[in-house]
């Protein structure tokens, strides 16, 4: 680990914001590629205009399949709830 900081430094530091938007991404990003969870952040933040907990929660299933929501990813509005 040494050698490694050494000959690169350390990485740089986190530059998304410390909101509720950058997790929701983050969790997105963890289930399918970075294209398809920043497709689904946008049809969120289309659907909702701001993507906190309270908007997610009044989606309905078909309103959260819509914005490419899948049941596996479902989890995400469960979690909040």
């Amino acid at each position: 680990m040494k050698l490694i900081l050494e000959n690169h430094g350390y990485p740089p530091m986190w530059t998304r914001a410390n909101t509720f938007e950058p997790l929701v991404h983050i969790i997105l990003e963890q289930q399918v590629s970075l294209a398809s969870a920043l497709a689904t952040l946008h049809k969120l933040k289309e659907k909702l205009t701001e993507i906190v907990p309270e908007n997610i929660l009044e989606l309905s299933d078909e309103e959260m399949r819509e914005c490419y929501v899948s049941r596996q990813k479902k989890c995400l509005h469960q979690r909040i709830g």
